[in-house]
């Protein structure tokens, strides 16, 4: 399979030298024969940042989209929200089909961008460690899916595959580490526990980050952002999962960023007034 990235981000250089340590280490082991992931090109709206990301890792410079996609099997895609959403349109448009495309933010779960069923897609979110990557945690779906899934396992990339609740609960938990201080930790710690609850191994090493300051690869904050209709699924994941109490600490995580605001936004006030009902539920 070809890997190719689609846009550049901070995290397209953390995902890309994480990708090169696997390969590496793959090589050593089994040699150059049949390698199952190979480097591709990047394609951006940025001359420059292609040039220099792919001299850097020996990948070549696409010149457009449809290049891109013509020459590789998986695509890493770094766009901003707005050209995430209007993704769909650009494959449909241009007849793309099975491809595996995976994109990394977190405020999108992979069944919600409406993308249809011509390609493969995934959602992933990485938590590393100071001193490098511990875990990938994945959602997909689509006709290549177990074929990804294969892949990793054959050139050893570590995962666990998250349903839509654990994945919001993670991203929860990881946002409020972000913002909240240490003392109440404890209460952070409890909703991975409770997210993570059917792998012990991963849910400890997930623990054990938060607890050296690992930083997040994904950080996502939803009222910066000031994404209502995440917030909203955040609220009713919470009260599905039975874990309403822990509520308490996402409102005070609303109204302590909504405070931090700067300039006065109608959307900002929403969430301002979520964050007041929370704490007064509780």
């Amino acid at each position: 399979m070809i890997y190719s990235y689609l846009g550049l981000s901070k995290p397209a250089s953390f995902v890309n030298l994480y990708i090169r340590d696997i390969l590496e280490d793959y090589i050593k082991l089994n040699g150059y024969e049949e390698i199952p992931l190979q480097p591709g090109g990047v394609f951006t709206t940025n001359p420059a940042d292609s040039i220099q990301f792919a001299a850097a890792n020996d990948m070549c410079v696409f010149l457009n989209a449809d290049d891109l996609f013509a020459k590789s099997d998986i695509i890493m895609v770094f766009l901003p929200e707005s050209a995430l959403k209007n993704l769909s349109k650009t494959l449909k448009g241009h007849g793309i089909r099975n491809k595996i495309l995976i994109h990394f933010n977190p405020g999108f779960n992979a069944d919600v961008l409406d993308f249809g069923f011509e390609n493969t897609y995934i959602s992933s979110y990485f938590l590393i460690h100071e001193k490098g990557f511990q875990r990938m945690f994945i959602q997909g779906y689509g006709d290549l899916y177990n074929d990804f899934l294969t892949m990793c396992r054959i050139i050893c990339i570590p995962f666990v595959e998250l349903n839509s609740i654990d994945k919001m609960l993670l991203t929860t938990a990881a946002g409020l580490s972000d913002v909240l201080s240490e003392t109440i930790n404890d209460a952070v710690e409890k909703l991975i526990r409770i997210s993570l609850y059917h792998n012990s191994e991963i849910t400890e090493s997930v623990i054990d980050m938060l607890k050296i300051k690992t930083a997040d690869l994904n950080s996502y904050n939803p009222v910066k952002r000031r994404n209502l209709s995440f917030i909203d699924n955040q609220i009713e994941t919470l009260d599905d999962a039975g874990i309403d109490s822990l509520s308490l600490l996402i409102g005070f995580m609303y109204i302590t960023e909504c405070n931090k605001s700067s300039s006065k936004h109608h959307i900002t006030d929403k969430i301002m007034e979520l964050g007041r009902k929370l704490l007064k539920k509780n």
